[in-house]
């Protein structure tokens, strides 16, 4: 059985469940993060998440999160969610870029003690200095066949699929 979530790190809000059937699973290659300010800011927060350091989380907190989100939250219990997650999930990769902007970004992660995959969507506030105000959780995800990148036929598989 799946379950889908959603939940927003940052305001620590949970969105509502539903249920889904299974589908084959396929084995994503780790993603490239393109370089942009939410590429580079979803790449920090999994370099400070997969260090497993509390220190390295509160740095990255205190350097890309948005003054306002940070006001809202006191970074104890920030460092709380963050070290029951990394309890949860182990380590996380990021699989596919779902969706990217200058300033959003959307990508497919890879937990590695559930091994499950979940959607990030990295929310950034609208003004300046553009901090990250959270991040929406969804998942687990089933990545279908078809998600999985296209690879390029070769001549020998070319060629027996025409006989």
């Amino acid at each position: 059985m799946q379950i889908r979530a959603g939940v927003s790190i940052g305001l620590l809000a949970f969105a509502s469940f539903a249920v889904a059937a299974p589908t084959e699973r396929v084995v994503l290659q780790a993603a490239k993060l393109p370089d942009t300010p939410a590429g580079r800011c979803a790449r920090a927060y999994l370099e400070a998440f997969n260090s497993g350091s509390v220190e390295k989380m509160r740095a990255f907190e205190e350097s890309n999160r948005s003054p306002s989100a940070l006001k809202a939250r006191p970074m104890d219990e920030r460092m709380k969610q963050f070290e029951k997650m990394k309890s949860d999930w182990g380590r996380l990769e990021a699989r596919q870029v779902v969706a990217s902007q200058e300033r959003a970004i959307t990508v497919l992660v890879h937990a590695s003690l559930p091994d499950e995959h979940f959607e990030f969507r990295f929310v950034f506030e609208e003004e300046a200095p553009f901090g990250m105000h959270h991040i929406e959780i969804e998942g687990p995800i089933a990545v279908e066949v078809g998600h999985e990148p296209a690879k390029p036929l070769s001549a020998e598989l070319r060629a027996s699929t025409l006989e």
